[in-house]
């Protein structure tokens, strides 16, 4: 096609490739949105309200078309062209999405695999073959817990750390993953929430409380010291 003042030939094309790569980059489109306006002796491509390009009849007389038969073969090659770039552009951006999800379940997969181990590990050395860091608790004469039984407890006790981790590892993979798919974005922030809203919640309760504890730290030593005061005296 020919310049359009005041742009020249290859400002025109440059700002008209710009456009049609914008509206494949936003993703699947309708093919029912295209549609041409007219005026004066000009046509318009628009998609969806958005203007495309214009077509002059100095465009018409290169293809040896009229005006309007001209606008009718734009809109014609530029819709199919389109059509093939945004399927395959949606293929691409699938192909990704799946990739990086195949990657992020195979990392979870890897972290798991060693939590499990690293567990396993302090399992053999703190508590098999009847470890010396542990022993039964007694009170005075009376063994409220033998050694064997503190074992066993100790066990449960990382096995229901072990499994906590997990799950929280899990469940913080699943933003990850939901944040992956453009349709999926907002569960992210949803279940993020659900995790660092509570710490948040508790962080600020105890920052708020750091004033009334240095209270209570400086009655404690105000009372120890008079105690130890009148014990002199």
């Amino acid at each position: 096609y020919q310049g359009l003042p005041p742009y020249s030939t290859e400002e025109r094309a440059m700002i008209i490739e710009q456009r049609l790569v914008k509206l494949v980059g936003k993703g699947e489109l309708s093919l029912d949105s295209f549609y041409l306006s007219s005026t004066d002796n000009m046509f318009s491509l628009n998609y969806q309200g958005t203007l495309l390009m214009q077509i002059t009849p100095e465009d018409a007389e290169i293809l040896n078309m009229n005006t309007a038969d001209a606008a009718q073969w734009y809109l014609e090659n530029i819709r199919e062209a389109l059509k093939a770039k945004s399927t395959f552009e949606w293929l691409k951006q699938r192909g990704i999405e799946i990739g990086l999800t195949i990657l992020v379940i195979i990392l979870l997969w890897l972290i798991i695999k060693y939590l499990n181990r690293f567990f396993t590990w302090i399992n053999r050395k703190i508590i098999s073959n009847n470890s010396s860091f542990l022993g039964g608790v007694k009170i005075r004469n009376y063994e409220f817990l033998s050694k064997s039984r503190m074992i066993a407890f100790v066990a449960t006790i990382l096995k229901v750390i072990k499994w906590m981790v997990i799950l929280l590892i899990v469940y913080l993979a699943l933003p990850v993953i939901f944040s992956i798919f453009p349709g999926t974005e907002g569960i992210t922030t949803t279940l993020f929430g659900y995790v660092f809203d509570p710490f948040k919640s508790i962080l600020r309760g105890f920052l708020n409380f750091i004033p009334n504890l240095v209270t209570i730290a400086v009655i404690i030593g105000v009372t120890r010291y008079f105690d130890l005061s009148l014990i002199h005296i």
